[in-house]
């Protein structure tokens, strides 16, 4: 079910399976403010929901921000997603070979340092990533 939709981010829940899935606003520095509220949008689902399962769909985000204002929003994001109950959350990654390479590289830091809880994974596919999200193993 449909539970938030601003036009830069959607956010469903399914309650047969609890996971929430939220499709990723495009980051373009123009509109980078409201980019930080759609995050923050999506860590208060989490929060007022319990949600312990996300799966993030950025198969069709653009991401068209420097690197440092990239850095600055998603660490914002991930130390708030931290922050909340979560387990798992699943990243539905693009084409888009730039793109994925400065989000792995971001990742791989911030896992580094921060040594978050939750259990992390990119998937090409959403089967793939719903099946990971339900699955027992961590």
């Amino acid at each position: 079910m449909e539970i938030y939709n601003n036009g830069l981010v959607s956010l469903y829940l399914d309650p047969a399976t609890f996971i929430l899935h939220a499709e990723l606003p495009d980051f373009e520095s123009i509109i980078l403010t409201e980019v930080c509220k759609s995050f923050a949008v999506i860590t208060e689902a989490v929060k007022h929901h319990d949600v312990r399962k996300l799966l993030l769909d950025s198969t069709k985000t653009i991401v068209n921000v420097s690197e440092d204002e990239y850095k600055m929003v998603m660490t914002k994001f991930c130390h708030d997603l931290i922050a909340t109950r979560l387990e798992k959350v699943a990243r539905l990654t693009s084409n888009d070979t730039v793109k994925e390479k400065k989000v792995d590289k971001f990742l791989s830091e911030f896992i580094a340092e921060v040594k978050p809880t939750a259990k992390f994974q990119n998937f090409n596919n959403e089967r793939e990533a719903v099946n990971w999200l339900m699955s027992k193993k961590k």
